[in-house]
């Protein structure tokens, strides 16, 4: 694809996502001078921030700003929300940076693992608060795009993510255990994070 339509390659009225933001619409295509030279914008509306955020066009491909996922892309999502869980050793600090990364990424792919990894005992009472909000904000960020892709109530859309997340938890025969994969408690306490990898050490073991 040549330069020229890198740059026209959105159109107003497009759904983009923008990483650090998730599902936006574009409303217009400004154009600016600055020092001379004529520069194209993309302004870009986020209903649920209530926010406008004006973007070079030279800047979208830096930024990661794309179209929405295709249907097909998105039965991709829904295999991986319904694969296994990956446990991720170490302090809770460290593992909320590399799940927020991954969010914030625009990577589709990689915020359909953090929930699939989240999902598990995430309404146990002992679920701390940072790790509820990952949670949430990741489920928002795929409804999101699902909702639009689909034509569908951003409620209905969560219900159904939520739901296709969740089947790996009660299927016959699996050997996922709901209720050993301990999570930190708050306050990122350190201690307990090392008796916790030592537990996990010792079930590899075994």
């Amino acid at each position: 694809m040549s330069k020229k339509n890198q740059k026209n390659k959105f159109k107003v009225g497009d759904h983009l996502i923008y990483p650090s933001h998730g599902v936006g619409k574009l409303i217009d295509i400004e154009s600016i001078k600055i020092n001379g030279f004529e520069l194209k914008t993309l302004i870009i509306f986020f209903e649920k921030e209530k926010l406008t955020i004006k973007i070079p066009t030279t800047q979208t491909d830096k930024i990661g700003i794309r179209h929405l996922v295709s249907k097909e892309k998105m039965q991709e999502v829904f295999e991986t929300l319904r694969g296994g869980i990956k446990k991720l050793k170490g302090m809770w600090s460290r593992r909320a940076q590399e799940y927020e990364s991954k969010i914030n990424s625009g990577d589709i792919m990689l915020l359909a693992e953090v929930l699939r990894d989240l999902t598990r005992d995430i309404d146990d009472a002992d679920r701390s608060y940072s790790e509820r909000v990952i949670y949430e904000t990741a489920i928002y960020r795929l409804a999101s795009e699902y909702s639009v892709i689909e034509g569908i109530d951003l409620e209905k859309a969560k219900e159904e993510i939520i739901s296709i997340a969740k089947d790996k938890l009660i299927e016959p025969g699996s050997e996922e255990d709901t209720k050993t994969d301990n999570f930190d408690d708050d306050f990122d306490d350190e201690f307990e994070d090392e008796d916790e990898d030592e537990d996990e050490d010792e079930d590899d073991e075994d």
